[in-house]
């Protein structure tokens, strides 16, 4: 259990501003985590953020798109996962990484 107050949002370099605002610090007093790596507002330390592998859905959604056109519709329902990578930074407290 995190000891201190966390948030994940798309909206977290509004988030960072806001906290500062309030007298919060990141990473001190709250955890920012974003999600599809956006970049932080001026001032903010690099964010930690879940990045998805939007090459790999790329690519897939064309492979995908191809297929069905060579087969029509009838082309067989199949389940793809794509895992996102989790890059630890100075908002969330860890170590700076690219």
């Amino acid at each position: 259990m995190c000891a201190r107050p966390s948030c994940t949002t798309t909206r977290t370099p509004s988030s960072f501003r806001r906290c500062c605002a309030r007298g919060l610090s990141v990473p001190e007093d709250l955890a920012l985590i974003s999600y599809d790596d956006v970049f932080a507002a001026p001032g903010a330390p690099p964010l930690t953020a879940v990045a998805p592998p939007k090459r790999a859905v790329g690519a897939a959604a064309v492979d995908l798109l191809l297929r069905r056109l060579r087969s029509g519709p009838a082309l067989p329902v199949h389940r793809l996962e794509l895992l996102p990578e989790l890059k630890v930074r100075a908002s969330c407290g860890g170590t700076p990484a690219s």
